[in-house]
């Protein structure tokens, strides 16, 4: 990752020796121009380094230059960047000239923030046309197609009713005899 008002100055992560893919932080945009922030895929039980690479033009090469680790949001102690033999020191500014934000996170929680893209849906056999599928995939949807048939004869078909709007037909000489009467049932009503 390099920030482009500091050119020649870049900052890594590695691992196996080799620069972690970065990702834009999309809600960064109130960035300070020397400050960055990316993105880096965590893999777990790895071992990682930070890979910092100054080459010409970097403005201050003719100073030397102190850097701070923090790992979540804890001062790290790191290894000098290379020996040098300082006669007297003068400190010129304590505002950093350069910041590198690296926010480490699984490729599931990357996926979620939306940082790199989810892994597209399959589309159901069922909708897929027939000229797409394959020998595989038309056995598979041909197998589906029989099962539910098989499941839909199994079910109990129950007769429907016929009603005729012919008349009924009464007893002999067309009497009718009432037997007994019922008063009508009434509903209950909650309270």
């Amino acid at each position: 990752m390099a920030i482009t008002s500091v050119p020649g100055l870049k900052a890594s992560i590695v691992v196996d020796s080799k620069d972690l893919q970065e990702y834009d932080d999309d809600e960064d945009e109130a960035a300070e121009p020397n400050n960055v922030t990316k993105y880096v895929e965590a893999i777990s039980n790895a071992t990682f380094e930070i890979r910092l690479c100054i080459s010409p033009p970097f403005p201050h090469s003719t100073h030397d230059i102190q850097v701070y680790v923090y790992l979540d949001s804890n001062l790290r102690p790191s290894q000098p960047i290379y020996d040098v033999n300082v006669v007297n020191t003068e400190v010129l500014d304590r505002t950093p000239f350069a910041t590198f934000n690296f926010r480490y996170r699984s490729r599931a929680a990357l996926k979620v923030l939306c940082i790199i893209p989810r892994s597209p849906s399959p589309v159901s056999l069922e909708d897929k046309s027939v000229d797409e599928l394959s020998i595989e995939e038309m056995r598979e949807l041909l197998k589906r197609q029989r099962e539910r048939d098989a499941t839909a004869r199994s079910i109990k078909q129950e007769p429907k009713r016929v009603c005729t709007q012919s008349s009924p037909k009464l007893f002999k000489d067309d009497e009718l005899s009432i037997v007994e009467e019922r008063p009508r049932k009434s509903h209950r009503t909650l309270n």
